[in-house]
């Protein structure tokens, strides 16, 4: 049986092809053979052959310190890639392609990650799976991140949904927002990659080549970085004597972490300052400590996603809303405890997608 699945692919994004790989791993479990289709000047295979010769050659570069931050960035994700993920050989990007895929896949799975959110991506056709037979269509914790639909949204999600048989997303407001649109009950699943243990994640890890300091503190902010929280954050390094690592700063040597650098490096961090979704993901089950800020910037918040999950899991604690008090300690024995029960959730779900079939 094979299974295709539609999500953003986005080579400049830890979560996106984290959560990728998370869907194909609980799907091959499950006994399926597993494609990704190519559908985005992102996806890394698009850019695969010549670049990677070409970085390859700069890495040990005497300008590579300096000038190749964001090329060898591009370079492992480019290779998380190619090692992890199982791509279509054909780029889906025409309407007229679509009806075919019926013939070659059992399933369709659209998900995680933030497919439905009009904000930064317009959902295509296929991303709403509009020409994919109702039997086998599936939504699998797809994302909306925002708190509010756009007239263009509303009629999107009236004519499509009505169509696909079994619905999960990852966010409470996501299911309060899309259940008019359909008469099957939206399920709201975790993450899959949550799905996955810390021993299952820690065999993708790569331990940074510049990485030296065993006591440090990663930032991985998307949003902008006010006066505040940088202030706040130099202060925990200062007070613990914790290096800085910044994901985002591209003037930092980190800026070049790939996924599975950013795996190792949240799994040995003292504390993650984020506010990502994803690095809240893998703070809790790597049991690394975590603070999560509201995201600065001036797109629709996305911040449904994370307190769903702050929700969940009962670590509301960790939201931080001023830059005053903070501890390094931390216990999430409950929340393994709920987690377990969550990843059976989630399981269900699927089995009752896949009826008896296999």
């Amino acid at each position: 049986m094979k299974a295709a699945i539609i999500t953003i692919q986005d080579i400049n994004n830890y979560g996106n092809r984290l959560q990728n790989y998370a869907t194909q791993y609980v799907l091959e479990k499950k006994g399926y053979k597993v494609i990704s289709l190519m559908n985005s000047n992102q996806s890394g295979n698009v850019y695969i052959k010549g670049k990677v010769k070409y970085l390859s050659g700069l890495y040990h570069s005497t300008f590579f310190a300096k000038y190749i931050k964001h090329d060898m960035r591009l370079y492992n994700f480019i290779l998380f890639d190619k090692k992890n993920i199982k791509f279509s050989k054909e780029f889906y990007n025409k309407s007229k392609q679509y009806k075919n895929l019926n013939k070659k896949y059992n399933y369709f799975f659209v998900g995680s990650d933030q497919v439905w959110n009009s904000s930064f991506h317009h959902a295509k056709r296929l991303d709403l799976l509009e020409d994919i037979d109702y039997d086998k269509s599936i939504s699998l914790s797809t994302s909306v991140g925002v708190s509010r639909l756009n007239d263009k949204d509303i009629k999107s999600f009236e004519k499509a949904l009505p169509n696909i048989k079994y619905i999960s997303v990852r966010e409470d407001k996501a299911k309060e927002l899309l259940q008019p649109f359909t008469k099957s009950k939206i399920e709201v699943l975790i993450d899959p990659t949550m799905m996955l243990t810390a021993n299952e994640w820690e065999k993708l890890e790569i331990r940074p080549n510049f990485f030296k300091n065993k006591n440090y503190v990663v930032v991985y902010c998307l949003g902008d970085m006010s006066v505040e929280r940088t202030a706040f954050i130099n202060r925990i390094a200062k007070e613990n004597n914790y290096e800085i690592i910044d994901l985002m700063n591209s003037s930092d040597i980190a800026y070049t972490s790939g996924p599975s650098e950013f795996l190792y490096l949240i799994h040995h961090a003292k504390l993650v300052c984020t506010d990502s979704f994803h690095a809240c993901v893998f703070s809790i089950l790597f049991d690394t400590q975590f603070y999560v800020f509201e995201r600065e910037d001036k797109l629709e918040s996305m911040n449904s996603r994370i307190e769903t999950l702050l929700n969940k899991f009962a670590l509301n604690e960790h939201r931080k809303k001023d830059y005053i008090e903070y501890s390094i300690n931390h216990d999430y024995t409950n929340v393994y405890k709920i987690l377990e029960n969550e990843r059976k959730k989630f399981n269900l779900f699927l089995d009752n997608c896949f009826g008896d079939e296999k």
